[in-house]
């Protein structure tokens, strides 16, 4: 299977960036008044938005998406560029560490999401789907994808089958066929009774996948042969 490559904004949908400037001092100084995000340092201990961090982990942790954080960052404000990488590190540690792009020109990568909260940058033009995300600042309206429970649901709710070849997903029925009929999962096999499960066809194996997180991490996500 091929990942799907999942880009991740930052301001605004992983580091709130609104909460960190709303009632700084520097913001009644001018040219921080127009360009906040030339305030010294500000990217520097930017809090979270709230579900970002622990969704971002799950996401990074399937078999399904390779994950990486894309982000501007101001010219005029060169030490953002590392506060940045720096923030990523502190709150995913090696999980993103290496894994952080920095682009003004967002459209120009290659992938098949993108979580963003604006089209600027290329994100609107971005050539595959792109997640709006929270606040739409200027319209004064939420976006499609209001919070990080929404794109959760929309992301793992996706059909198995969008992520995984028939192939691919025929050979995972067989391992679970198989382990039911040699108990190699302790306690699974009573587990899958209780909830008739046993003996089921390939057909239900897809649609209970589709129809269980905990189905599709232990049995489509598990990579044990």
């Amino acid at each position: 299977m091929k990942k799907k490559t999942l880009y991740i904004d930052m301001d605004g949908v992983v580091a709130d960036f609104g909460a960190a400037i709303t009632g700084h001092p520097m913001t009644n100084i001018a040219p921080y008044d127009e360009e906040p995000d030339l305030i010294p340092d500000i990217f520097k201990d930017l809090p979270a938005v709230n579900g970002a961090i622990e969704s971002i982990q799950i996401l990074a942790s399937t078999p399904v998406f390779e994950v990486f954080i894309l982000t501007t960052a101001p010219w005029n404000n060169p030490n953002s560029w590392t506060h940045k990488r720096l923030w990523v590190e502190e709150k995913f540690g090696e999980l993103l560490t290496k894994k952080v792009i920095i682009s003004h020109r967002k459209d120009l990568l290659k992938g098949d999401f993108l979580i963003d909260d604006r089209t600027a940058n290329g994100a609107g033009e971005f050539e595959g789907f792109h997640i709006h995300f929270g606040w739409d600042y200027i319209n004064k309206k939420w976006n499609s994808f209001p919070d990080w429970n929404s794109v959760m649901n929309y992301l793992i709710g996706i059909q198995i089958e969008e992520y995984y070849s028939i192939d691919e997903l025929k050979i995972k029925y067989d391992r679970y066929v198989k382990a039911y009929e040699s108990e190699t999962w302790e306690g699974s096999k009573y587990l899958d009774e209780l909830h008739g499960l046993a003996n089921i066809t390939f057909e239900e194996f897809i649609q209970r996948a589709n129809a269980s997180d905990e189905f599709r991490w232990q049995h489509i996500y598990s990579e044990v042969q």
